[in-house]
C-alpha cells in the first residue's frame, strides 16, 4: 500500500529523531555575531559562509557594463565546496565572478532549528545586500534550485538570470521515487552513528547497512564527515541533522506562491535525462506558469548528480544560455 507523503515522512521523522544526540552546540552559540544574524520577518537570517572565485578572463567586450555575478546554491547535503573543481574550470562562465556559498546547516555556516525555503531566501538576499551585489544570476542545484525559485520570485529585481539544475517548483512524494537520493541519504545519516566508528570505512559500511546502496551516493554523504574535537579520533557530521530530519517534508514541498507572481527574467531548467526530478510532460506548464521564458534542457546519460557526471555538457549549457542572456542585463 502507499503512504502519502504528508504520513509517511512525520512517521519516520518521529522514529529517527529519537536516535539523534542532543546537539552539543546551540543555535545562539553557532550564528556569528554579524549584523545579518537577526530576526527578520519572524525568522532568523544568518550570514552565509561562501567562497569568491574572480574572472577567468576579462571581458572582450570594452566599455559594456560589467555582467552580472553568478551565485551557486548547491543542494541537500552538499556545500559551496562540492562544486568547487566544475567551478574554478576556465571555461566555466569565464567572464564573471562566481560566489558559492553554503545555506544555511550545511559547510561552514551556521546551524540553526528553522529550515525552509523562505528563510534560506531570506538568506540569499541578505548575503547580496551584504556584498552590494545588485543584481545575480542564480544559479541552484536540486534544494538549491527550490531556493533560488522562490528566491527569484521573491526578488525578481534581484535576478539577472535563473539556472535551475534537477528540480521543479512542485511538491514530490518520497516514496514515488527512487532510492538513493538526498532525502533518503539524510535518513540513512541520522541512523548512523560516526561517533562510535574509528574509520570512515566503518561509517561507510554502517551507511550501506542503513540502505544507502550506491557507493557513489555514499562517497558524497561521507564529504560531510568532520574530525569530532571533543572526541580525538572519532568523527561527527558537520551538517545539522536534527533540522534536517525535521525539515524533510517542507525540503520536498515547494512554498505556496500567489498565482499572479511570476519571474520574467531568462530562465534555464537543466535535467538529467534519466532523473526523475525533471519531467517536462508533468512538469512544464507548472513550470512555465511561474517562469514563463524557461528554456528546458536535457543532458543524456545523466541523472540527479549531473554537474559530477557530466560537467562538460554542464558548463557547455550554462555558457550557452548567459552568453544568449547577458545583453539583457
Amino acid at each position: 500500500m502507499r503512504l502519502e507523503t504528508r504520513n509517511w515522512i512525520p512517521f519516520l521523522t518521529k522514529q529517527i529523531r529519537r536516535q539523534l544526540q542532543t546537539t552539543k552546540q546551540s543555535d545562539s552559540q553557532v550564528l556569528s555575531s554579524s549584523s545579518t544574524s537577526e530576526k527578520k520577518g519572524g525568522g532568523c537570517v544568518v550570514p552565509l559562509a561562501y567562497y569568491k572565485l574572480e574572472p577567468k578572463k576579462a571581458s572582450i567586450q570594452s566599455g559594456v557594463q560589467k555582467l552580472a555575478p553568478v551565485v551557486v546554491l548547491h543542494g541537500i547535503l552538499a556545500s559551496g565546496n562540492t562544486y568547487r573543481s566544475v567551478l574554478k574550470r576556465d571555461d566555466f562562465v569565464p567572464e564573471r565572478e562566481v560566489y558559492a556559498v553554503d545555506l544555511r546547516n550545511h559547510g561552514a555556516s551556521p546551524h540553526v532549528q528553522e529550515m525552509s525555503y523562505e528563510a534560506m531566501s531570506k538568506d540569499v538576499k541578505c548575503f547580496l545586500e551584504d556584498n552590494g551585489i545588485a543584481k545575480a544570476c542564480i544559479l541552484g542545484h536540486s534544494m538549491g534550485g527550490k531556493v533560488g525559485m522562490h528566491f527569484a520570485l521573491e526578488n525578481p529585481d534581484m535576478v539577472s538570470e535563473l539556472v535551475v539544475v534537477d528540480i521543479a517548483p512542485v511538491t514530490y512524494q518520497q516514496e514515488s521515487m527512487d532510492k538513493n537520493l538526498p532525502s533518503e541519504a539524510v535518513y540513512a545519516m541520522a541512523k548512523t552513528k560516526p561517533h562510535q566508528c574509528k574509520s570512515r570505512s566503518e561509517i561507510d559500511k554502517a551507511l550501506e547497512q542503513e540502505g544507502l546502496t550506491s557507493e557513489r551516493v555514499r562517497q558524497f554523504v561521507l564529504t560531510n564527515l568532520i574530525p569530532d574535537d571533543e572526541k580525538p579520533g572519532y568523527y561527527k557530521w558537520r551538517v545539522n541533522l536534527h533540522s534536517l530530519v525535521d525539515s524533510m517534508e517542507a525540503m520536498l514541498n515547494f512554498p505556496s506562491i500567489p498565482t499572479d507572481r511570476v519571474f520574467q527574467g531568462p530562465t534555464l531548467f537543466l535535467r538529467g535525462e534519466n532523473s526523475p526530478y525533471i519531467q517536462p510532460a508533468i512538469h512544464e506548464p507548472l513550470i512555465r506558469r511561474y517562469f514563463p521564458h524557461a528554456v528546458i534542457r536535457s543532458i543524456p546519460n545523466a541523472d540527479h548528480w549531473l554537474i559530477a557526471q557530466e560537467p562538460d555538457q554542464f558548463i557547455r549549457i550554462v555558457n550557452e544560455f548567459l552568453s544568449s542572456n547577458s545583453h539583457t542585463k
